[in-house]
């Protein structure tokens, strides 16, 4: 079976509500989609991310023109047999930006595993698992929390996610210990300063809200340097995560012994799928939790995420993927969580259109 014709498009769409950072705040999630059809029509799709990146800048004009020409030169190769098939025909494509990568091994691993007839998590890793649980995201820590809370408790969410680092610190320990206290000790914390803060800061922060109830924070510090992450594990005792330091640096052995206890992973920040299943395997031989998180994708990425998120070896961590809420018309379906889970996609491929 061979690759008839490959079409790239974008898209834009507007956030529900903006989501608050200490990189700025978001409003508009923009991508390109990726879609590559074989001769009897079954065609496998894809997404790269734009906006927000979160971590550097991507060019859109050259990410579209990569994806472009490597959807024209796929046209007339055979649909890929294997999971090695896919990231072989990925690296000799000569896309440079990570977000281009994940997309077209999305829609090569798709079309793959439509044409076998399986989902893509067992075509990828022989899962069977069939729902993934996740954290909700505080968009705005300064919107109503008797509103956050009554979500979290009806959804049954056992994590929550707060951006901090966006407001002055010590406005931000009264809202997060306020949520502590109406989220009650079965709902686990974890915030995300963004590397927002100096040692000073991060364990000043800390001083105040307590250990108690935080999960982990996500990258506290301006720098991921292991004295200084030392210091800060030694004078707060909360864990510490890493996010940008692991995915965008150039040695994540190193950002591992440096102290981080969790790693967060982006796909389409590590390179793709097959990058992302190496880091998932790599974190956890060395002993650290693994999540994984969204880039505000659409339907389309968010449905790979939560097969990516079956080869996690914890199956009962939440993963960061409750985020398509955010998109103003996004589909309603696909974020229905129940039991602080959701559902992956069923069907062949990633089982959506």
């Amino acid at each position: 079976m061979k690759i008839v014709s490959g079409d790239v498009s974008h898209r834009q769409r507007r956030l529900a509500r903006p989501l608050k950072t200490s990189y700025g705040e978001i409003a508009v999630q923009e991508s390109l989609i990726l879609g590559l059809a074989a001769e009897d029509g079954i065609t496998g799709w894809g997404e790269a991310i734009m906006k927000p990146t979160f971590a550097g800048n991507v060019d859109g004009r050259l990410l579209y023109d990569e994806l472009s020409a490597t959807a024209k030169n796929l046209v007339g190769i055979s649909v890929p047999q294997t999971p090695e098939d896919v990231f072989r025909i990925a690296r000799d494509s000569g896309i440079g930006a990570s977000p281009g990568r994940f997309a077209l091994e999305s829609a090569l691993s798709d079309l793959a595993a439509r044409l076998a007839g399986k989902p893509m998590s067992e075509w990828l890793s022989d899962s069977s698992r069939n729902r993934v649980p996740v954290s909700y995201l505080v968009t705005d820590l300064f919107s109503d929390l008797s509103e956050i809370a009554s979500v979290v408790i009806r959804g049954r969410y056992r994590a929550v996610k707060i951006k901090v680092g966006v407001y002055e610190w010590a406005k931000e320990v009264g809202r997060v210990q306020m949520l502590k206290e109406q989220l009650g000790p079965d709902v686990a914390l974890r915030l995300d300063a963004n590397r927002a803060w100096p040692l000073d800061t991060a364990i000043s922060f800390f001083e105040s809200v307590g250990a108690e109830g935080i999960e982990y924070i996500e990258e506290p510090l301006e720098r991921f340097e292991t004295e200084a992450i030392r210091r800060f594990k030694k004078a707060t005792g909360v864990a510490v995560a890493a996010d940008e330091s692991f995915s965008l640096g150039d040695d994540r052995e190193a950002v591992i012994a440096s102290g981080a206890d969790v790693i967060i992973i982006k796909p389409a920040l590590v390179g793709g799928i097959g990058e992302t299943l190496a880091a998932i395997s790599f974190a956890s031989a060395k002993g650290c939790k693994v999540v994984l998180t969204s880039m505000l994708e659409s339907e389309i990425g968010l449905s790979v995420l939560l097969h990516l998120a079956t080869a996690t070896p914890d199956e009962a961590i939440a993963h960061g993927l409750d985020t398509l809420w955010l998109l103003a018309d996004a589909d309603r379906q696909m974020t229905k969580v129940v039991d602080g889970c959701l559902a992956v996609p069923a069907g062949i491929g990633i089982g959506h259109e």
